[in-house]
C-alpha cells in the first residue's frame, strides 16, 4: 500500500489504492484531527458563488456600500444577497444595475438613510410574507419578516426610485417612520426625469407593504402624454397610513392593474387616479380621510381623459368622521379640472363599477341634520361647477379648492352629466354600475340622500345592484334619475334588488328610461320602457298637464335601427280663452338625414278637446327621437301629452 508523507515539501501523488478506510472501518483520519478537511463547514465564508454575491463579504463601510462594492466586483446579471452581518444601516445612496437584485435573506429592521434606485429588470426581494394591512393602527399586525425603514429624518423622495422599466419589488415591508420624522417623504416613486414612453413601464410589486409616509407611500407617475410608467401591476400590497398624502397616487398613467390590495388609514385618499386608466379588483380601500377613490383629469393646455376605469368587487367605505364635517366620498369622479396653464376637460365615459361592497354611516348632528352635515360617502361623484372644481397646483400635486360646496341631498353614488364649468352636455354619460351593494344605516333625518343619483347624464347601465335602506329610511331615493338642465339619452335600470324603508321612495326615473326586471322587497315592480332588440315592445311616455312650451326635448336614444311607430295624443285639460292652441313636433334621422313631423293644431279653448295620430318612421341606431310642443297661450290653458313608441322591427 502506497504511503501518505507527512509534512510534505511538495504536491504528493496517491497512485494506488485510495483514502477511503480500510474495510471494516468507518473513519480514516487525515492527519491532524485538527485538520480543516476534517471538521465541519459550518459558517464557511465566501465572497461569491456563481452569480450571488454576499454583501457582508464586501466592504468596509455601512451596508449601501457593501452593496455597490459588490456590484462593482461583477458584471451584470448577478443578485446581492444581504444578511445582519453586512449592517443594519444603509447610508450611502445604492444604484442597482440593469438585470441586477438585491436580496434579504435574513429578517430583521434595516434602516435605509439613503436613496435606492433600480435600473431596467431589477429588483429588490425579501422573504416569503404577507403583508402589514394597517401597521398604524395599533391592531397588533405583524411587518413582514424583512423591514426597510427610512432613517430618522432622513426624508427621501422617494426611498426607492425606480429608474428603469421592468422592475420587481416583492415580499418586503417599507416603513417611513414618519413618528421620526418632520420633513416631506415618499416610499416608491417611478423617475420622471426621462420622457420616453415605457421608459418606466411595467412596474410589478407583490406583496410589498409600504407604510407611514409623510406623503404619498407609493407615486406611479408619467409626464404628459408619454406613459413612462405604464402597465404597472401591483397584486396583494398594502399601501397604508400616510401621513399626509393618498396610500397610491397614479398620475397620467395608463393601464394600471390593482388586485387584492389593502389601501387604509391613509391621511389623504386611497387611491388617487390623475388623467389615468386603472383596473382595481378585490381591493378593500377604507377608512382613508379624503375617501377612497379619486378620479379626476389633470394637464397643460391639454385634453386628459380619465375615463375607462373598471372597479370590480372591491370593498369601499369612507372614514369615520363625526356631526359637522362635509360629505366625503368614497369614489369621486370630477368632470372639469382647472388648472393654472389652462383647462384640462376629464371625459368619464365608461367608467366601470362591478360588484363592490359598499357601506355608507349616517351620523346625526346636534341640529338633526345629518343628511347635510353628517358623514355621507360618495361612491362615485361626478359633479362639477356649482357643486364643485377640483384645482390642481400642478402635475404633481394638487388640493381640492376651498369653496367646497355640495349641495344638499348628496348620494351614495352621484353622477352628473353636466359640465358646469363649459356649459357641455354628455361629459360623463355610459357608466356601468353592476352587481354593487348599497347599505346605509341611519337616522330618519337624512333622507336628502339617494343611494344612486343620476342627473344630465345618458346611457348608463345599473343592473343587478342591492340596494338596502335602513328600516328608518336611511336613503332617501334607492334610485335617481332626473333632467335638470339637458335631456340626456337613455338610462337602462334592470334587475335590481330595493330592500327597506325609503324616506322617499325606491326609485324615481325618466320617462325614456329602460326600467324592467327590478323588485322591491322580493315582489316585481312594472316594467316601462323599450325592450332593445326586441320587436313588438314599446315605451310609454306620460306628461302632466303643461301650461307652457316644450323645447325640443329628448324622448329615447334609439339602441336598434329599425321600424318605429309613434303614437300621440293632445288633450285640453284646462281652457284659455279664443286663439289658444298647441301643436306637437317630432324629429329623428333615417340615416340619410333629420326628418321632422308637425301635428294639426289642437284648440285649447274647450276641456276635452282631443287629438290623436300615429307617425311611422325608419330610425338609426344610436340616434334620438325628439319631440316638443308650441302653445299659443291665450288664457291660461294646460294640456296633457301621451306617447307610445314603439318598435317594428
Amino acid at each position: 500500500m502506497a504511503n501518505i508523507v507527512t509534512n510534505p515539501t511538495a504536491d504528493q501523488s496517491i497512485q494506488s489504492h485510495n483514502l477511503l478506510p480500510a474495510s471494516g472501518n468507518t473513519t480514516q483520519s487525515l492527519g491532524n484531527s485538527s485538520a480543516p478537511w476534517n471538521g465541519s463547514f459550518n459558517n464557511f465564508a465566501v465572497k461569491t458563488l456563481e452569480s450571488i454575491l454576499f454583501a457582508d463579504q464586501f466592504g468596509p463601510g455601512d451596508l449601501g456600500a457593501r452593496i455597490n462594492a459588490a456590484f462593482a466586483s461583477s458584471s451584470a446579471n448577478v443578485e446581492v444577497w444581504v444578511n445582519q452581518n453586512a449592517g443594519m444601516t444603509l447610508s450611502t445612496a445604492v444604484i442597482v444595475p440593469a438585470y441586477c437584485g438585491i436580496r434579504f435573506v435574513q429578517g430583521g429592521t434595516y434602516a435605509i438613510s439613503a436613496q435606492i434606485k433600480l435600473s431596467d429588470s431589477s429588483w429588490i426581494v425579501g422573504l416569503p410574507a404577507s403583508v402589514n394591512e394597517a401597521g398604524c393602527a395599533n391592531i397588533d399586525l405583524l411587518n413582514p419578516s424583512v423591514v426597510l425603514q427610512q432613517g430618522a429624518n432622513a426624508n427621501l423622495d422617494p426611498v426607492i426610485l425606480v429608474a428603469g422599466q421592468n422592475v420587481v419589488l416583492r415580499d418586503f415591508c417599507l416603513d417611513g417612520n414618519a413618528a421620526n420624522s418632520s420633513g416631506n417623504s415618499v416610499g416608491i416613486a417611478t423617475d420622471t426625469s426621462v420622457s420616453a414612453a415605457n421608459s418606466r413601464g411595467r412596474l410589478r410589486m407583490t406583496y410589498v407593504t409600504v407604510q407611514n409616509f409623510h406623503m404619498d407611500n407609493v407615486q406611479i407617475i408619467s409626464t404628459d402624454a408619454n406613459d413612462q410608467a405604464e402597465a404597472a401591476q401591483l397584486d396583494h400590497c398594502s399601501f397604508s397610513c400616510s401621513q399626509g398624502g393618498s396610500g397610491l397616487r397614479v398620475q397620467q398613467t395608463v393601464d394600471v392593474h390593482i388586485n387584492d390590495c389593502q389601501i387604509e388609514l391613509n391621511t389623504g385618499w386611497g387611491i388617487l387616479l390623475y388623467g389615468s386608466t386603472a383596473l382595481i379588483t378585490e381591493t378593500d380601500v377604507s377608512t382613508n380621510n379624503s375617501g377612497g377613490i379619486y378620479i379626476g383629469g389633470i394637464g397643460t393646455n391639454i385634453l386628459v381623459n380619465g375615463g375607462n376605469n373598471s372597479i370590480i368587487n372591491c370593498g369601499i367605505a369612507g372614514p369615520s368622521v363625526g356631526s359637522g364635517a362635509y360629505p366625503l366620498n368614497s369614489i369621486k369622479t370630477v368632470t372639469a379640472v382647472s388648472v393654472s396653464a389652462g383647462i384640462a376637460t376629464l371625459t368619464c365615459n365608461n367608467s366601470f363599477l362591478k360588484g363592490n361592497f359598499v357601506i355608507l354611516y349616517g351620523f346625526a348632528s346636534s341640529g338633526g341634520n345629518a343628511g347635510l352635515n353628517g358623514q355621507v360617502l360618495n361612491i362615485f361623484n361626478v359633479s362639477s361647477g356649482s357643486f364643485q372644481v377640483f384645482a390642481p397646483s400642478g402635475v404633481t400635486g394638487g388640493s381640492e379648492s376651498a369653496a367646497f360646496a355640495l349641495s344638499p341631498g348628496t348620494a351614495g353614488l352621484y353622477i352628473d352629466g353636466y359640465d358646469h364649468v363649459n356649459a357641455l352636455h354628455s361629459v360623463c354619460e355610459g357608466n356601468s354600475i353592476i352587481g354593487t351593494h348599497f347599505g346605509f344605516e341611519a337616522n330618519a333625518d337624512t333622507n336628502g340622500i339617494d343611494a344612486i343619483h343620476i342627473i344630465d347624464s345618458g346611457n348608463n347601465m345599473v343592473a343587478n345592484n342591492w340596494i338596502i335602506s335602513g328600516n328608518l329610511g336611511g336613503y332617501g331615493y334607492g334610485i335617481y334619475l332626473n333632467q335638470e338642465v339637458y335631456a340626456e339619452a337613455t338610462d337602462y335600470v334592470q334587475g335590481n334588488a330595493f330592500f327597506g324603508t325609503f324616506g322617499k321612495t325606491a326609485y324615481n326615473i325618466l320617462p325614456n328610461t329602460y326600467f324592467a326586471g327590478n323588485n322591491n322587497m322580493g315582489l316585481p315592480i312594472p316594467s316601462v320602457g323599450l325592450l332593445p332588440l326586441q320587436p313588438n315592445n314599446s315605451i310609454v311616455l306620460n306628461l302632466a298637464p303643461e301650461s307652457s312650451s316644450i323645447g325640443s326635448t329628448n324622448m329615447i336614444t334609439v339602441p336598434t335601427s329599425g321600424m318605429y311607430r309613434v303614437t300621440w295624443d293632445l288633450i285640453c285639460t284646462t281652457a284659455g280663452t279664443t286663439g289658444a292652441q298647441v301643436t306637437l313636433g317630432l324629429q329623428w334621422n333615417n340615416g340619410v338625414g333629420v326628418q321632422t313631423f308637425t301635428s294639426s293644431v289642437v284648440a285649447l279653448v274647450t276641456v276635452g278637446t282631443e287629438r290623436s295620430g300615429s307617425q311611422l318612421m325608419y330610425i338609426t341606431a344610436n340616434s334620438n327621437l325628439l319631440y316638443s310642443t308650441t302653445l299659443t297661450k291665450n288664457g291660461n290653458p294646460t294640456y296633457s301629452l301621451y306617447f307610445r313608441v314603439e318598435f317594428l322591427g
